[in-house]
């Protein structure tokens, strides 16, 4: 996300903050999706600077949508389905102030797609076959970068019509994507709101943080001192067996709620990638002391069998039971993507509000999110695109109003005044969007399974599977070099 653009909306967010705290929501506010329609830019020298002639003549636009969320459509929702819902509101007046100045209809096969694991599959025969039906995608980065290897998109750094240092594009973001290369295969910004979704942190439950005499931990963050250490001080200092019967289950309380994913997205919070690629686009296992490090802290203090406050819900309750606890007030902190707020606030009366992942220790500089890569989006264009400059103009322009309709509707409405409701929050999804990790071998990769089954047995491998790890991922990642352009 472009600081410039995120700073200024913070800034906003915190009048919006300050100022609603005792306002009831009435039908009016909860429907206009960035508090006042008038307030979208009409007049800028983006705008000025298209031609006054630009008409597309009522040309349909089609994006093939399908992602990890499947309650989502960030491209055009039904509007009779999810009318007064303020995301799919602002989606709609994006698609319709787009659709005015360009003359086009913005359309979606969304119902009619695969499921996101399957997106590759599905379209190679399609584009293969030359079929124009989509003019651009939006899909789970993972699908795209599948798809990049199979040849099925058009790289887009070259395309004149676009240009990706606009505001509206998450540069930072779309490099990451984009391996370290000179090719665009995907890109993401405000255009699409699941690539911000998808940056993982931690839910704390600051109700029971009160309750516990716990200091709640926004200022630690601030300060630089979110270490794994100070963490586990927390989870330790609030997991309990609460019915004195010896047995932790569903009816004691923890320090953390996770999957099995859980050393992956804490050793990215270290800012240790799994899978590194060198200048020629030669994929590589990290084998850094300081990776072997992270990993050895984090089954030390987190995964080991015997530590009770945290619950690996794969390995102790299953998905159902355990990943109802914190909802339930039995659970201090959550691992999820930032888009779980929105429903994390549906199903649980508590306060709660988020923090970044945890440093390795307080000499690493920064605070690292990882960006989950099956559920966070992209945009992309086939290789069966007749016309890039036009669809690039198009792109761009939604991106633009993108800006004030969408962006303001996802986060500032309903991820902090609906969701976490506090100004600190706001600072700290600050930290979280401007510090997004994107690692290769997450969803999908022969390291991440390894990983998640040391997750799950609570026993550190990593070291003795060393060698055929590296093995297989170098034969795994061997085609970036031939799709991407690394000169």
């Amino acid at each position: 996300m472009n600081q410039r653009f995120f700073c200024a909306s913070l800034s906003l967010l915190m009048l919006i903050l300050a100022g609603c705290q005792d306002t009831p929501k009435t039908p009016d506010n909860e429907s206009t999706p960035s508090g006042d329609t008038a307030a979208v830019v009409t007049e800028d020298p983006f705008l000025a600077s298209l031609p006054d002639d630009l008409d597309f003549g009522g040309m349909e636009f089609c994006i093939g949508y399908t992602s990890g969320s499947e309650d989502k459509n960030e491209v055009a929702p039904d509007a009779e389905l999810t009318k007064g819902e303020i995301v799919d509101d602002a989606v709609r007046l994006r698609n319709s102030l787009t659709e005015d100045r360009l003359n086009i209809r913005i359309t979606t096969t969304a119902d009619e797609m695969c499921s996101w694991t399957e997106f590759t599959s599905f379209v190679q025969p399609l584009i293969m076959a030359g079929d124009t039906t989509y003019d651009a995608f939006v899909v789970s980065a993972w699908g795209l970068f599948q798809s990049t290897l199979n040849g099925l998109l058009l790289p887009m750094q070259d395309i004149e019509t676009i240009d990706f240092s606009n505001p509206w594009w998450d540069s930072e973001l779309t490099d990451m994507i984009s391996l370290g290369s000179n090719s665009i295969y995907a890109a993401t910004g405000a255009i699409n709101y699941l690539d911000d979704y998808a940056a993982v942190a931690l839910l704390i439950n600051t109700k029971l943080c009160k309750e516990i005499d716990l200091e709640l931990p926004y200022q630690t963050v601030l300060d630089g001192k979110w270490t794994i250490d100070r963490f586990c001080e927390y989870t330790k200092a609030y997991s309990a067996d609460l019915n004195g019967d010896g047995v932790y289950d569903e009816n004691d309380a923890y320090g953390m709620i996770c999957n099995m994913g859980i050393p992956y997205k804490f050793s990215c919070g270290s800012g240790e990638s799994f899978i590194q690629i060198d200048d020629n686009g030669f994929a590589t296992l990290n084998q850094s002391e300081r990776l072997f490090d992270v990993i050895d802290k984090l089954f030390v203090q987190l995964l080991d069998r015997g530590n009770n406050a945290i619950c690996v819900v794969e390995r102790k309750l299953g998905y159902d039971i355990g990943n109802a606890l914190f909802p339930n007030g039995q659970s201090l902190f959550y691992v999820d993507q930032v888009g779980g707020i929105d429903s994390m606030r549906k199903k649980m009366e508590d306060d709660f509000g988020i923090v970044p992942i945890p440093k390795y220790d307080e000499a690493q500089e920064n605070y690292y999110s990882v960006f989950d890569t099956a559920y966070g989006t992209a945009y992309a264009m086939p290789t069966t695109q007749e016309d890039p400059d036009t669809a690039g103009r198009i792109l761009e322009v939604m991106g633009f109003y993108s800006q004030d309709t969408i962006y303001p509707a996802v986060i500032e409405k309903n991820i902090l005044v609906k969701g976490i409701r506090d100004e600190e929050s706001a600072e700290m999804l600050d930290i979280i969007f401007h510090s997004k990790f994107y690692e290769l071998g997450q969803w999908g990769s022969f390291v991440y399974d390894e990983m998640m089954g040391m997750a799950k047995s609570g026993v550190n491998k990593f070291a003795s599977k060393t060698a055929s790890i590296a093995k297989r991922t170098e034969k795994e990642f061997a085609a970036i070099a031939d799709y991407y352009d690394f000169d």
